[in-house]
Formats: structure tokens, C-alpha cells, sequence
């Protein structure tokens, strides 16, 4: 029987940072491609609740096939796009690895559902289910009424990684004492992708792999032992993609000042917003959760693109603020 591909899932809520996480373990597979003679094809699927993409653009330009699936979440109307595109990978590239960064709104368990079928335990086992922890808003996370899927991706998971810590954990200790006391039964890691050592990656990509049969009945345990039959959807949430038009007068200043606007649920209760702009001779990644406002250098990315996803959107109102601005 020919070698089984390896699936590994990089789940968390929205904004806890997958996307980066995803590109450290591809730096890190591809160190490991250095020192192999045969080298490990890799594809990565991301699922996107947004019209248009923002997180597969940030991985342009990289030696690594990718498949996008935008415009919903798999556990609610994507799984059937979803296994005809895993099949596709399957047949079409035949990988040693997948990545699968699912929506931040994703129920892990509904994973068991689209992998289902005679023609997935053929090909596929389960590597690493990680879930990433946004160390600034897990207090706020889990005391908001989509805190369910932040628990269903964190307990059915094999390994949490806390992200976006700060230089010195000590100014959150209370927050990462918070987040052991949430999930006392899971391994949690609590340093920054780009700080991991060799260890800390073994634990990543070199569990033994399961069986998808092995992994339905551990998945099943979990759910039944967390009560999380209840579970299986998340709350409806509106998406909204903007494109901006290039003008010369963007500037940082004005795209903050819309950003901050938005963060003052006047617009809606955005939890999410993410993309691209070019500014000051400069093509940057915006990405807002709740009301913190990130810039960062982007290269190989279309710009003026954004997705913002939230609560009673008024996309109107959003699409005339950044017109304005």
C-alpha cells in the first residue's frame, strides 16, 4: 500500500494568528528538505469566511502549492468544495504533507464529517491538530458568545500554542494563568513560532499520525467527555470584502483613523478585519481584532484589498468610510 498522506490542521479564532504560525512550519519543513535526499512535497489549503482572500496572498510567491476555498466555512456550506478539492490534491500532486488552515470560525469537529468516506482513509492520516491561543484576547474570547468554537478547536485539539506574546510573558502572566486553568488537560506551548526549537517542532510535525478510524474515536471521546454535542454550529456572522481604489492620498493616518472608527461599534461589531494597502511608497498587511491595530511590511500581495468579518455589518456605512478616507 503506498504511504498515507499526512493532514495537519492550524485552527484558532479569528485573528490568533495562523497564517504566521503556518509560515514558521513551512521554514521549518523546508530546513528539514535541506538535509533530506528525498524531499517532502507540500500542499496547503486555506479556508477563508471572506469573498476574496487575504490569507492566501500573504503566502504568494512561496515553492508551495496552494489551494484557496473563500466564501464560507466548511462546517457550515464548504464540505463538499472541501473534499472535492482534497481529492483533487490527492490525486492531482500526491503530497507527503497538507497543511489545512481552516476559518477562524471553524468547528473542529465537523472535520470528522468532511473527511468522511472509504476514499479519505485510503489516502489520509492525521498528523498534529494545533490550536493557536491569541494570548492579548483569550479573556475576552471566552466570555463572548462565540466562545464555543474557541473551546470545540481548543479541547479537540493535540496541542495549543500561545501567540502574540509580548517580550516579557510576565506582563500577561495573569491571562496565561487564565488559559491553564481553561484547558488544564492540554499540552499548551507558551513561545512565539519564530522562538521554537527543535523540540518544540517535533511536537508539531512528528507525532505518530493517526488513522482517520483512530481519529474519529478520539475526536468522539472528546466531544462526549467536554459536552460539546451542542455544538456544531457557530453564530451567523456577516462578511464584507472592500476594494479600495489606489489613490495617492492614502496614508497611514487616514486608513487608522477608518480602522478606529470601525473598532468603535458604530459600524457594527467587527471582530475581524484583514488586508492589504499601498501607502507612503509602501504595500503593508492591516489586521485589526477587536480594537487592536496591527501593521506589518507586505511583499507579493495585491493591494487595497480587505475582509472584514463581525456582527449586523453596515456595509453601506464601511464601504462610504473608506471611500472617504
Amino acid at each position: 500500500m503506498a504511504k498515507k498522506i499526512i493532514l495537519h490542521v492550524v485552527t484558532g479564532f479569528l485573528g490568533a494568528g495562523k497564517t504566521t504560525f503556518i509560515q514558521a512550519m513551512m521554514a521549518e519543513l523546508a530546513r528539514r528538505n535541506e538535509h533530506q535526499i528525498l524531499r517532502e512535497k507540500l500542499v496547503y489549503v486555506v479556508n477563508e469566511f471572506g469573498h476574496k482572500g487575504v490569507d492566501a496572498a500573504i503566502l504568494e510567491g512561496s515553492a508551495v502549492t496552494s489551494y484557496e476555498l473563500a466564501n464560507g466555512c466548511i462546517c457550515c456550506s464548504l464540505k463538499a468544495e472541501f473534499s472535492l478539492a482534497m481529492m483533487q490534491i490527492v490525486h492531482d500532486h500526491q503530497p507527503d504533507r497538507i497543511i489545512f488552515e481552516p476559518s477562524g470560525l471553524f468547528i473542529l469537529s465537523e472535520l470528522l464529517q468532511a473527511l468522511s468516506g472509504e476514499s479519505f482513509s485510503e489516502h489520509l492520516c492525521i498528523g498534529s491538530i494545533v490550536t493557536l491561543i491569541d494570548a492579548r484576547h483569550h479573556r475576552t474570547n471566552l466570555n463572548a458568545p462565540i466562545a464555543p468554537v474557541l473551546t470545540n478547536q481548543a479541547v479537540l485539539s493535540d496541542l495549543l500554542v500561545v501567540s502574540k506574546l509580548p517580550p516579557d510573558p510576565a506582563a500577561i502572566l495573569d491571562h496565561l494563568i487564565d488559559l491553564f486553568a481553561s484547558f488544564p488537560n492540554q499540552p499548551i506551548l507558551t513561545r512565539n513560532a519564530w522562538e521554537f526549537a527543535s523540540t518544540d517542532w517535533q511536537l508539531v510535525l512528528d507525532q505518530k499520525p493517526r488513522s482517520l478510524h483512530q481519529f474519529r474515536l478520539q475526536t468522539s471521546q472528546r466531544i462526549i467527555s467536554n459536552h460539546l454535542l451542542g455544538d456544531k454550529q457557530h453564530q451567523k456572522l456577516d462578511s464584507l470584502s472592500i476594494e479600495l481604489a489606489e489613490t495617492s492620498g492614502v496614508t497611514k493616518e487616514t486608513i487608522d483613523l477608518a480602522m478606529q472608527q470601525l473598532a468603535n461599534g458604530s459600524y457594527g461589531k467587527v471582530l475581524r478585519a484583514k488586508g492589504f494597502v499601498c501607502c507612503e511608497g509602501k504595500t503593508w498587511l492591516i489586521q485589526m481584532v477587536n480594537d487592536q491595530i496591527d501593521w506589518h511590511p507586505a511583499r507579493n500581495a495585491t493591494p487595497h484589498r480587505f475582509v472584514l468579518i463581525g456582527l449586523e455589518l453596515q456595509s453601506t456605512r464601511i464601504r462610504q468610510l473608506f471611500e472617504t478616507n
